[in-house]
């Protein structure tokens, strides 16, 4: 029955993805009006307060490195999520039910409704690579009265440095012949074997990786200057703050 509730549930979160606010059990849900849970970051994020002064929960997670994500756990019947991204495709998974994914949210707030009572873990993931472009993530958020879990990290951490190999490049292709785009956006960083390897050892993994660079130099000379080797260190590729 709880797997029936939240198929249907699931099938009425892409209408949702355009909504800046959502009514729930009468009350107007907006993330101003919300609790933010712990957020638990795998993979290379700069985490930066939205608030002043700096409330370490209210945070703007942006990225550019593939197959990051973000889990927290709370107890209650709805959760909200916050974007600022109109460039990537997420897959939300909230316990171990199928995973549903939220294309582009853009400039949103996404609420989950109508959970049973009780428990729950989500996890968001990037699927697809935008190296080039900013996106960015502004948390979980659940009712003032909800209880706010904790997500600790696992046991075992793994870092993967490659190329498209490992970012899924063009994964979800069926077509030969694509434009530079249709690539990215077929891409699938988190159905790549380094995210396979990790979730089957249950560790947390962090993807260094980028499409078409290179360790010395990158296919067909592009970007020169941007091998692996000079960005590895950056936190976000475009930009000079490090890890």
């Amino acid at each position: 029955m709880r797997s029936m509730l939240l198929a249907g549930l699931f099938a009425l979160i892409a209408p949702l993805v355009a909504a800046q606010t959502v009514t729930v059990d009468g009350v107007h849900l907006t993330s101003d009006g919300m609790q933010p849970l712990p957020v638990q970051i795998g993979g290379r994020v700069m985490a930066q307060p939205t608030t002043s002064p700096a409330d370490p929960l209210r945070q703007r997670y942006t990225h550019q490195w593939p197959a990051v994500y973000f889990e927290a756990a709370f107890e209650g019947t709805a959760v909200l999520l916050k974007f600022d991204d109109s460039v990537n495709e997420y897959r939300l998974i909230i316990d171990d039910l199928s995973p549903h994914p939220l294309a582009q949210p853009g400039k949103a707030e996404v609420t989950i409704a109508d959970l049973p009572p009780g428990s729950h873990r989500v996890r968001l993931e990037k699927v697809t690579e935008s190296i080039w472009m900013l996106g960015a993530f502004e948390g979980f958020f659940v009712a003032s009265g909800a209880t706010a879990g904790s997500v600790v990290p696992r046991p075992r951490q793994i870092e993967f440095i490659g190329d498209s190999d490992m970012t899924g490049y063009g994964l979800r292709s069926d077509t030969r012949v694509c434009t530079q785009e249709q690539v990215r956006l077929r891409s699938d960083a988190q159905s790549a074997y380094p995210a396979l390897v990790a979730k089957h050892f249950n560790a947390d993994y962090q993807l260094n990786a980028i499409s078409g660079r290179g360790l010395v130099r990158n296919f067909e000379g592009m970007a020169p200057g941007n091998t692996m080797s000079a960005i590895y260190a950056k936190t976000l590729p475009d930009e000079t703050a490090t890890t």
